[in-house]
């Protein structure tokens, strides 16, 4: 009966205190008090009974307030010399110290409904031990309570040592918390913000520092003004204005979308890696780059057309967005295929703006995870970057509802296109995203 009561599920306001307090005072019985609030009488009954105040708000106690009064004959029981020659009768002191002591409580008020001295009539006059029911005071009591219950640890040592170790190992293998929680979700009995509060407070062998994004981003500051790498002639018809109207004009084209860029490695490094985003399945291509040049990445172009086929290369790469590095400065053999024909469309963003392809530049921290800003790229090879990409692509996001992006790349781009470029799915257990990968 209680479920069909409208707002009975909620908790009680200091409002629905002062209410019940008032109702107490006036002699209402629970079901009028419990009618006016919209609430099951026993409700009432349990937040009256929960919060009895054994307080004297109406009045001290005047005189002895135990049940044996007037048969008891004890003397001293205090000690106190001024009680010499006193009966313990005629004190209220010896309350305090008889063992004998018990409240001579008003049966008809405090042993039954209302179980409290609220709109007692005598309660001034009364000489017995009193309870009462406070509004203010009942609501600091749950505030208290609730804060309490909030706290702390809610697991058992035997479940916080399997969370341990389940979760720390995978941490420090570089995989992010998401992912962990993805896979694991019938073994993990918390959330994932939980398990943030768990490493942060030092409660799990994994630490702070070994969380990805726990350290403090640096201060922006401002780029001097640079020459723009791309000659004037290549940006004509490919300018983020043209790139605009392509797009209203060819709305299949634009669910495609390539966001390309690259990556450096140690000032002074010989090779680098070129990476190819694919914005609706969240996938990135990563290629060696011989040298960090325009011809290196036309070479990189040739060798996709080469692995996958004109068809497919078309089909999956029919517009591209980069930014205007030297190494993009040839776009017209980008776009040339094999046959002559195109193969596809290349647009630059504005100068400075890499914010317009910010997806491609967010992803690289997943390449950064496995290789660390100030790492030569000299020493790896394609068959590294085909390892790398399994990995990053086998990693559970948040922004693709829990799936990871190979499993949507197989659905847009086909696993025929993933099997050509030597990408595999890695279990959610093993994928590492930490140098120890590529050692």
């Amino acid at each position: 009966m209680s479920k069909l009561i409208p707002g009975n599920s909620k908790h009680l306001t200091l409002s629905d205190r002062i209410r019940i307090e008032q109702g107490l005072n006036e002699n209402l019985p629970f079901r009028e008090i419990a009618k006016s609030l919209c609430k099951d009488p026993s409700t009432i009954t349990k937040e009256v009974k929960k919060h009895i105040s054994h307080t004297h708000s109406y009045g001290q106690i005047i005189g002895n307030t135990c049940k044996h009064k007037t048969v008891c004959h004890e003397k001293n029981v205090c000690g106190n010399t001024v009680c010499a020659d006193r009966k313990c009768s005629t004190c209220n002191r010896c309350n305090r110290y008889c063992s004998k002591y018990q409240p001579d409580d008003c049966y008809k008020r405090l042993h039954r409904a209302p179980y409290v001295c609220n709109g007692c009539p005598s309660r001034q006059g009364c000489h017995r031990a009193k309870s009462y029911y406070n509004a203010v005071d009942a609501d600091n009591e749950y505030r208290k309570e609730l804060s309490e219950s909030r706290t702390g640890i809610n697991l058992t040592p035997e479940e916080l040592a399997r969370l341990d170790n389940l979760v720390s190992p995978l941490v420090l293998h570089g995989q992010p918390i998401f992912h962990i929680c993805k896979n694991h979700q019938d073994e993990i009995p918390v959330s994932d913000r939980t398990i943030y509060r768990y490493i942060n407070e030092g409660i799990l062998g994994a630490r702070r520092m070994d969380l990805r994004r726990a350290v403090k981003y640096k201060k922006r500051y401002q780029h001097s003004p640079k020459e723009n790498n791309i000659p004037k002639g290549a940006r004509i018809g490919r300018t983020m204005d043209e790139f605009r109207k392509y797009m209203a004009e060819h709305l299949d084209d634009a669910c495609n979308l390539v966001q390309m860029d690259t990556v450096m490695g140690k000032q002074g490094s010989k090779q680098s890696l070129l990476t190819l985003y694919f914005s609706n399945c969240h996938l990135q291509l990563i290629f060696i780059l011989e040298e960090h040049t325009a011809q290196n990445v036309c070479d990189a172009f040739d060798y996709l057309e080469m692995v996958l086929g004109i068809d497919l290369f078309r089909k999956c790469f029919p517009l591209i967005i980069t930014d205007n590095g030297p190494e993009f400065s040839n776009p017209v053999y980008l776009e040339r295929a094999a046959d002559g024909g195109r193969r596809t469309r290349i647009f630059y963003c504005d100068p400075y703006s890499s914010w317009q392809k910010a997806e491609c530049e967010k992803n690289h921290e997943y390449i950064r995870y496995v290789i660390p800003k100030g790492t030569s790229m000299d020493r790896f090879t394609q068959a590294d970057m085909n390892t790398l990409m399994s990995h990053i692509s086998s990693t559970s996001r948040e922004t693709l509802n829990g799936a990871c992006p190979y499993d949507m790349a197989t659905v847009f781009l086909g696993k025929d296109f993933l099997d050509k470029l030597h990408i595999t799915k890695v279990q959610a257990n093993d994928v590492i995203l930490s140098p120890e990968l590529l050692k």
